[in-house]
């Protein structure tokens, strides 16, 4: 019986180890415009942060800029950025009204893509003419924070009227998939397996219960539930969280 679940246990470990590390893809920003270059003033940052908070609140879209040194081995841009709108599900699961925008300094590269949602407001020649005419000229001068905050403006004033927000941010959905999957439905799942092992080596009290070492994990597990649990949840809880949108790969992309 113990070698069925352990069996089980390497299977499922073997499944979750190649969700959880096998992508080589940055995990969701915690905020709508991180800076991993670190050419952005801090306060400006705080700044685009609060604009773009308030701007999810009013239209319900959601728009997340990040800069990286540069793109990894091997990849394109635009492929980089649908990969990463996938996993990141920007803009809500009904609407799909999302922008992500990504720069890569050392490749001297920039991309804006929408969500199916706003590929009317923001068609890939308006996302072309504002890399462009925007963000690029600022660039080329070194000034990067101006260029992020002018291309920011753009896309908002084309995409505002389009939807219509509930004067709070969204939600991130949670399938049962997403929690069979998560770090939480993976130690539930240890759990159960150590709890049914325990009881086959008699690791039981007197009244037929789990011992006192089962008992701890299992007390240790479920209080840990509400802190792996809260990231996926409230939507005023925070900086960005993803809603469930996806995006078709439209857009465009530059460089400067």
């Amino acid at each position: 019986m113990i070698r069925r679940l352990l069996a089980a246990f390497l299977l499922f470990g073997s499944c979750a180890g190649g969700l959880f590390g096998g992508e080589s893809l940055p995990p969701s920003p915690s905020q709508y415009v991180t800076d991993e270059s670190g050419v952005i003033p801090g306060a400006l940052i705080a700044q685009l942060n609060q604009r773009l908070e308030g701007f999810e609140k009013q239209t319900s879209n959601q728009f997340v800029v990040v800069v990286y040194p540069k793109l990894p081995e091997g990849s394109s841009i635009d492929d980089y950025t649908q990969r990463l709108y996938s996993a990141w599900k920007i803009g809500t699961k009904k609407n799909s009204n999302g922008v992500l925008m990504l720069v890569f300094l050392q490749d001297r590269k920039v991309r804006i893509q929408p969500g199916y949602g706003l590929e009317g407001a923001l068609p890939d020649a308006l996302c072309s003419r504002i890399i462009r005419e925007t963000m690029a000229p600022a660039f080329r001068s070194g000034n990067y924070g101006g260029g992020i905050a002018s291309g920011i403006t753009a896309v908002m004033q084309a995409t505002k009227g389009e939807y219509k927000g509930s004067g709070a941010k969204n939600a991130k959905q949670t399938t049962l998939k997403d929690f069979l999957f998560s770090p939480l439905g993976f130690f539930l799942f240890v759990l159960v397996i150590l709890i049914i092992a325990g009881r086959n080596r008699r690791d039981i009290g007197p009244g037929g219960g789990i011992g006192p070492g089962t008992a701890a994990a299992t007390g240790f597990f479920l209080g840990s539930a509400g802190g792996w649990g809260g990231g996926s949840g409230g939507g005023d809880s925070g900086g960005f969280s993803g809603g469930g949108g996806e995006s078709g790969g439209g857009g465009s992309s530059g460089d400067w």
